[in-house]
């Protein structure tokens, strides 16, 4: 799963949360675990937007980036750490992960521009 931490780190908290949910899903995971991945998710959003609109005065474009993916970053250990038993038991019972190349660029680039065209509009119009 640390692969995901990429993800978050570069395509922030839609992207990461996109490719937890499925993860969730491979996993076998409850659908309540599930929705809690997907609320997460939407807390860091959330969360993301309300810093980017608080700071956008105050601190460089570069600082309010590093601030963003730390969010991701964070929404992502968040997410992790619901997924932690349902992992372990994947690896236990000799599961493999297949290639997150392919679904990581697309939820990079398909989630990550998006998200950064929304908080580029909180941030404009702060």
């Amino acid at each position: 799963m640390s692969s995901q931490a990429y993800v978050a780190f570069f395509g922030g908290v839609l992207a990461v949360t996109t490719i937890a949910f499925l993860n969730s899903g491979k996993l076998g995971m409850a659908a309540r675990e599930r929705r809690l991945v997907l609320l997460i998710g939407g807390v860091a959003l959330a969360t993301e937007l309300v810093l980017a609109h608080l700071i956008a005065d105050l601190v460089a474009l570069n600082a309010l980036r590093l601030i963003i993916r730390a969010v991701a970053l964070l929404g992502y250990f968040a997410q992790a750490r619901l997924q932690h038993t349902a992992e372990r038991v994947f690896q236990l019972r000799g599961g493999e992960h297949a290639s997150l190349w392919g679904p990581g660029f697309g939820a990079v680039f398909g989630c990550g521009v998006p998200e950064a065209l929304l908080v580029a509009v909180v941030v404009w119009t702060a």
